[in-house]
């Protein structure tokens, strides 16, 4: 049968068989308030017989005895009677606590898993249907009594209960010591206001009832022993064979020693002489006994907490560590040989060693091995900067120089980036600034690229100059890049700093680097061939395609083709031949040449010349020129003969005479 089955016969085989007997103690019975009725009714509707009686009585005969809200003293010895008291005064007044108070709100914390509230989870749970007040007993609390349930922090307890035996306080005296030991059962419940009661308010207080008449007693596992959460000393009540009369000392329910957890050192240490060596170990114990510590040094004790600092000279010492529930312990020892620098190697002495590419800005040991040894985490040298000829050897703390932070995708190879350099003047009076930034390669020790600016800032402010910095094509991933910068005011006063950056390829990135015109200038009607280069700066082969076009010369042209990774063939060069068209006019024309890889477009525009066309038109206005000489040049410019066309006529009249002359003798013949 399962435990929400078992307290319900029980409960109902409690009332059925003793027909329970319960005294209401109310401050004025012929006029009961509303928490008072609430209660009331809900002991009659679970069956029970319920007297109300006045705060005057002196003795009753009753198996259970409830005390309202509303009554803060009696005149008989409550601790005598199995008893439920919802007044936290008179709790107090009877050695439950030291103190009480009043809160309010909807929900309590369940410390404690206990008869009362083994069916629930630890932690928060709501007991009203809406807010209202609720009061608690303030600790310290009787000895033996369990704390169930608090308000706010655990010393205020609302469901507060105290079995036989348990030991009260002595209220009067306001002390924290157990005096009296009571008889029956007690039930501190501080859920006062019946009214706001939901479901689990009413379950706690019905299980209060029952753990009144029974201890809540339970032996889920048949063992014939009880559980320790119903007042038994079985530990384990859901296996049979863990019980108090178990020959196996696991199972017999006793108290084992505690465990040593953690412990450091791990190893029996080699410690510099005069130096601090933290011992430190974390213990348990299974059934949370409150445990105690004690270090020893050569069984001399040293320390009483969980952690103990060594400081020796040279020799060799016994370190102990022992925890203790008051009954059993565990121990824990370290044999500590403490000598010089000389002896131990860096590691020993739990140091640092450096590489020639860190520094120690810690304190430096002196180690059996060449190497530096350093006290504290070794840190990366920081670069020479060896090509960069404006250093600053006395930096000013007048000047705040910073380099704005950037992520670590922002400088590809051959992308712009840009980023800020903040300068604060804290100089005393109005400054002009010169500032040198720099690309560097730190592997190479190279300056890769450079800017210079002057910017004039005010006492006390603070200024940002944008700078823009192309990362050059055949810079080497693998190297280390910073950016430098170098700022000196116009009184001389300096600083720089630097700032690491991680230069990366792109997976894919192909650029047209050059388009080269033959002629400085070309013609209508020329046939020109062009030279167009692209380059591949990617770590990965890509397959691409170059468009050459002007669309005022000629149509577009492509060529496609393979580049390999960037360092293998990764730079093409192909020809473009094109005809410029003879009615083309002379001017400045755009070409563009665009280069198309893994969906991805790079391009690069140009500025092409076309110089005045010798065309027909000015060979035909020759032409007519020298025409017209032929004709005009007969004719002396005042209209008068010229001597040249008497010439003409005597050597035509010659020309003549001599053909009439032939045909003559020829005829003759």
């Amino acid at each position: 049968m399962n435990k929400a089955f078992l307290l319900l016969f029980s409960f109902l085989l409690v009332n059925s068989i003793l027909a329970v007997e319960i005294g209401y103690i109310v401050s004025n019975p012929s006029n009961l308030d509303t928490r008072e009725i609430g209660v009331k009714n809900f002991l009659v509707s679970e069956g029970h017989a319920v007297t109300i009686l006045d705060d005057s009585i002196t003795s009753e005969n009753k198996q259970i005895f409830i005390v309202s809200h509303s009554v803060d003293s009696l005149n008989f010895d409550l601790t005598n009677y199995k008893s439920l008291i919802m007044n936290n005064e008179l709790a107090k007044k009877v050695g439950l606590s030291r103190a009480y108070g009043t809160s309010s709100g909807r929900s309590i914390n369940l410390e404690k898993v206990d008869f009362i509230t083994e069916d629930y989870s630890l932690g928060s749970l709501n007991v009203y249907t809406s807010s209202s007040s609720m009061d608690y007993v303030v600790s310290c609390f009787g000895s033996g009594t369990r704390n169930l349930a608090y308000k706010s922090d655990k010393s205020r307890s609302v469901i507060l209960i105290a079995d036989t035996n348990a030991k009260l306080l002595n209220s009067a005296a306001n002390s924290c010591s157990g005096v009296k030991t009571i008889k029956e059962r007690i039930v501190y419940f501080g859920l006062t206001d019946s009214s706001k009661w939901n479901n689990d308010s009413k379950e706690l207080f019905r299980r209060s009832l029952l753990w009144l008449l029974t201890g809540g007693q339970t032996d889920k596992d048949g063992d014939g022993y009880y559980s320790l959460v119903s007042g038994g000393n079985d530990c384990d009540d859901a296996l049979a064979d863990v019980n108090p009369a178990s020959t196996d000392i696991n199972k017999n329910c006793k108290n084992d020693p505690p465990t040593i957890v953690t412990f450091n050192p791990n190893i029996n240490p080699k410690i510099l002489k005069n130096k601090d060596k933290e011992f430190s170990a974390t213990s348990n114990d299974e059934i949370g006994s409150i445990l105690t510590h004690v270090w020893k040094i050569d069984n001399n004790e040293v320390g009483v907490e969980t952690k103990y600092v060594f400081n020796k000279d040279i020799g060799n010492y016994i370190v102990s560590y022992t925890v203790s529930d008051g009954e059993f312990s565990a121990a824990k020892t370290w044999n500590v040989h403490v000598g010089s620098s000389t002896e131990f190697t860096c590691a020993e002495m739990s140091g640092f060693s450096c590489s020639v590419k860190e520094i120690c800005k810690g304190e430096t040991i002196q180690a059996k091995e060449n190497n530096l040894c350093c006290s504290a985490a070794c840190s990366e040298k920081p670069p020479e900067f060896v090509s960069i000829r404006k250093r600053c050897i006395n930096e000013s703390s007048k000047i705040d120089l910073t380099i704005d932070d950037f992520a670590d995708d922002d400088f590809n190879v051959h992308s712009i980036t840009d980023f800020n350099v903040r300068i604060k003047n804290n100089l005393n009076e109005k400054k002009e600034f010169d500032i040198y930034t720099y690309v560097y390669d730190v592997t190479k020790e190279k300056v890769l690229k450079k800017q210079d600016k002057s910017i004039t800032i005010n006492k006390g402010a603070i200024l940002a100059s944008l700078f823009e910095m192309q990362i050059p094509d055949n810079s080497m991933e693998e190297n280390e890049f910073a950016i430098f910068t170098y700022v000196e005011s116009e009184s001389g006063e300096c600083k720089e700093t630097y700032r690491k950056i991680d230069v990366q390829r792109k997976s894919d990135n192909v650029i047209v680097s050059n388009i080269d015109f033959k002629n400085d200038v070309y013609l209508c009607g020329d046939t020109a061939d062009f030279d167009v280069t692209v380059k591949n700066l990617a770590n990965e082969i890509e397959d691409a395609s170059i468009s050459l076009d002007s669309s005022k010369l000629f149509d577009e042209k492509t060529l496609t083709f393979e580049l390999g990774k960037y360092g293998e063939d990764y730079t093409e060069t192909k020809k473009f031949i094109v005809s410029i068209p003879e009615t083309a006019d002379a001017g400045t024309y755009e070409v563009i040449a665009d280069v198309q890889f893994s969906g991805k477009k790079s391009s690069l525009k140009e500025s092409l010349t076309l110089g005045e066309c010798k065309t027909q038109e000015i060979i035909e206005d020759d032409l007519a020129t020298i025409q017209l000489k032929k004709v005009t040049s007969l004719i002396s410019e005042s209209g008068e003969n010229s001597p040249y066309l008497i010439i003409a006529i005597v050597y035509t009249s010659l020309f003549l005479l001599a053909v009439v002359i032939f045909y003559f003798v020829f005829r003759r013949r």
